[in-house]
């Protein structure tokens, strides 16, 4: 199986490991700004069950998952998609929640020091600042603007606010093989 797994995410061209800092039981966004458009394409988010972590997680075995979503998003928003292909998980819960806009999404993952791979087939603009926000970093502090310098609705003037959560959306306590939109 891991094989498998392996196999899938080193298929797609780019890719980029985070970690993400804070308190172990808390959820940070994590902004994933791109939208291609006019194709579909694979967004996975992965982490092997004993990346690096918090010790108070445990020794071995912490925390495991698979989560592919396909995204696409146009200017006019006439076709934003997000859909959630397979989320699976292991020991303690990583995902609390997806948010999903015309720009992009959100995805809110375990902090702690738990490590992260982010695999796309498109570019995701890694480091890259888009309306004053830095893709794929996460973010500690509450009520952070995401987007504070985009020039429409709903960013203009002063982007949407984010904070980390400390629960998850009932969702994301079960593994997910349905295909399920956002």
């Amino acid at each position: 199986m891991q094989d498998a797994i392996n196999q899938k995410i080193s298929s797609l061209p780019f890719a980029t490991t985070i970690i993400v800092g804070g308190d172990v039981n808390t959820y940070y966004p994590v902004p994933v700004l791109f939208s291609p458009e006019h194709k579909l394409t694979r967004l996975i988010v992965y982490r092997y069950y004993n990346s690096a972590h918090p010790a108070s997680l445990g020794a071995d075995h912490v925390a495991g998952l698979l989560l592919e979503l396909w995204v696409r998003g146009v200017a006019w928003s006439d076709f934003t998609l997000t859909r959630l292909m397979y989320y699976g998980f292991a020991y303690h819960q990583s995902v609390a929640a997806i948010e999903s806009s015309l720009i992009g999404r959100i995805i809110y993952l375990r902090g702690g020091g738990m490590e992260y791979t982010i695999s796309s087939d498109s570019d995701m603009g890694v480091g890259s600042i888009l309306f004053g926000t830095e893709l794929l970093k996460p973010i500690i502090a509450a009520n952070t603007s995401i987007c504070p310098l985009h020039p429409a609705s709903p960013y203009a003037g002063g982007g949407v606010k984010v904070s980390p959560r400390t629960t998850t959306d009932p969702m994301w306590s079960a593994a997910i093989t349905n295909p399920v939109n956002f």
